[in-house]
């Protein structure tokens, strides 16, 4: 199947999920203070187009972040920051408090996944984790960390257990053991050196903090003992730092104890994106990718990408020297932190109100090039457009910085791609 069939079909499906009547369960309050700003976005740079006033009754339908879409009295739909829902009143009359509800989901978190970045055996890293919560003290996490620089590729898979000693609070300490495999891969231009496979185990601890939402921040250190040989053990350290999201919806949670179903909320957007991209020196050929982003607030978001790219230099090709093959693909991944600077509208015709956000990104990742590794630093600006709460296209530009030495010497490129997407909000 080809990308484009495969736009064609994702087109299709979220077609079908935006044209699906769900039944949403929704929840009325009542205004307690003088008015409640009703915006026509869930940002408080959207503009104020109706107020519920005193006494007057709001029902809840969705969750962005610290928003909530709303339908007032007079049947007027928009949205609501959180903060002034909090001076309402719920339906069994009592001020709505969402801290509470907030805090004890991520005191009783199941799921857990994230990113993380910084260093493995004096070398650069990235990696990433996937956590299941077995009981009040204990964790099980699956982990891949990746390292790499001019002489060797070091790879780490774990199988961790983690214990927390402390009931989770804002700041929260651990430790962790686990075992698993340490693989290292020399570099290409180095003669007669082999790679290795060997089996490890690690011992560390580390400390999360609870920033908001189902956001977190995570700080690492390990020891990895790694058997060389039936008489040897090497060591390497790991020092990281990175985010995660744990999954058990604060929205459902706060919703079913304050009343008993819950809105739906929409934090996560998946979507893929086609474009050109442009490493320097070299022609421009065609990129395709997926996306995936966390938002945790109404300003930021977090975003993951993993992309690829045929190899094909018809500059090269013309004058009889083939610099690549025709199997060669270039493959990257980035982490990036994204600030939604400037958020708008586009009206047509006083009928359809579609919401736009023009935002910048930064953040690392890897450029795998004819099987080399290279640590890369990307960014970049993007426009994103939504004609429905639940779908979003987007038009992006990227420049991905690294050090290449596909032409013997290594110099810092800039790699230039510009690519456009649908996504999906949920």
């Amino acid at each position: 199947m080809t990308l484009s069939h495969s736009l064609i079909t994702v087109i299709t499906v979220i077609a079908l999920l935006l044209n699906t009547q769900t039944a949403v369960a929704e929840e009325r309050f009542t205004v307690r203070e003088s008015y409640v700003n009703i915006y026509s976005g869930p940002g408080r740079g959207y503009p104020i187009f109706d107020i519920a006033e005193r006494r007057e009754w709001i029902e809840i339908i969705q969750i962005r972040t610290g928003w909530f879409k709303v339908r007032s009295q007079n049947g007027k739909v928009g949205w609501a920051y959180k903060e002034d829902l909090q001076l309402s009143l719920s339906p069994s009359g009592e001020p709505i408090s969402f801290e509470q509800y907030i805090l004890q989901n991520y005191q009783n978190q199941r799921f857990e996944f994230g990113f993380s970045g910084g260093n493995l055996a004096s070398r650069s890293a990235l990696g990433a984790r996937l956590a299941y919560r077995l009981n009040s003290f204990f964790s099980a996490e699956l982990g891949w960390l990746k390292a790499s620089d001019a002489i060797s590729t070091s790879t780490a898979y774990n199988l961790n257990l983690l214990l927390h000693p402390f009931t989770l609070g804002r700041l929260s300490p651990y430790f962790t053991l686990g075992v698993g495999q340490f693989n290292t891969v020399p570099d290409s231009s180095i003669e007669n050196a082999l790679a290795s496979d060997s089996d490890a185990f690690n011992v560390g601890t580390g400390m999360y903090y609870y920033l908001s939402s189902r956001f977190l921040l995570r700080l690492d250190y390990r020891n990895y003992f790694v058997y060389l040989s039936d008489e040897e053990i090497g060591s390497h350290q790991e020092w990281t730092v990175g985010f995660s999201f744990f999954y058990g919806s604060h929205a459902e949670t706060l919703f079913e104890k304050m009343f008993s179903t819950s809105p739906n909320t929409l934090d996560f957007e998946i979507g893929l994106f086609i474009g050109s991209y442009s490493m320097q020196d070299l022609s421009a050929n065609t990129s395709q990718g997926l996306r995936l982003a966390y938002f945790i607030s109404e300003d930021f978001f977090v975003e993951g990408n993993l992309a690829s790219s045929k190899l094909v230099d018809r500059g090269f090709e013309s004058s009889g020297f083939n610099l690549f093959s025709d199997d060669d693909q270039m493959r990257y991944y980035s982490l990036l932190m994204g600030y939604n600077a400037l958020p708008g509208e586009i009206v047509f015709r006083g009928k359809f109100d579609w919401a736009t956000q023009l935002y910048f990104v930064a953040g690392v990742g890897n450029t795998e090039i004819k099987n080399e590794d290279y640590f890369t630093v990307t960014v970049g600006a993007g426009l994103r457009i939504s004609p429905t709460d639940n779908f979003a296209i987007h038009w992006d530009v990227r420049n991905h910085l690294f050090n290449s030495d596909l032409f013997g010497e290594e110099i810092t490129t800039n790699n230039f791609e510009i690519h456009y997407g649908l996504s999906y909000i949920f």
